[in-house]
């Protein structure tokens, strides 16, 4: 669904802000294109973190598997309070891997969302100067604005697509070892 409408308003909006300004365009495009840049430089780090942290998913899973199946026997020996322990040690691993992943995204999600609310502000003052100069209409300021609010929603729904895409790529292999 994010990547069909980024495909229909992404060269429905550029076409239609090229009409009313070529510099202007120029200037929005400029904060937006460097989204592409954040998405490409930390999306292997999401990707690196998905893994660690369905790997430590699995880990935890095979640690319950284990004290479940193996009860009796840790009740005969008394070892609750050691499998216990096993247990909690597993469990804080896997918060660390999720937290570290969840900073990455936000780190990533932020950038976006700051590139995006840079593209507004730069259509906002170098076209608000055009107004105020003459070479551009307040009419004409106010499309830029809507259509820069239409591209930066793609722009922040493909890095969310990307996001995604990563984790479940990350799931993808950790199915596919265990199947091996």
């Amino acid at each position: 669904m994010y990547v069909t409408g980024t495909l229909v308003l992404l060269p429905l909006a550029l076409v239609a802000m090229t009409r009313l300004s070529v510099p202007v365009s120029l200037a929005a495009l400029a904060p937006l294109v460097l989204i592409g840049l954040v998405v490409r430089l930390l999306a292997p780090g999401i990707m690196r973190r998905s893994r660690a942290v369905q790997d430590r998913i699995g880990d935890l899973s095979a640690r319950a598997q284990e004290s479940f199946a193996g009860a009796r026997v840790v009740r005969a020996y008394a070892s609750e309070d050691v499998e216990i322990a096993s247990f909690a040690d597993e469990n804080q691993r896997l918060v660390t891997e999720t937290l570290g992943l969840a900073r990455h995204r936000a780190w990533m999600q932020g950038l976006v969302a700051l590139l995006g609310g840079l593209a507004n502000l730069v259509v906002l003052v170098y076209g608000g100067s055009l107004v105020i100069s003459g070479d551009l209409g307040f009419g004409d300021l106010t499309a830029f604005m809507m259509y820069v609010s239409m591209l930066i929603w793609p722009m922040i729904s493909v890095g969310w697509v990307v996001s995604a895409l990563q984790r479940a790529a990350a799931a993808i292999q950790r199915t596919r070892r265990l199947s091996r």
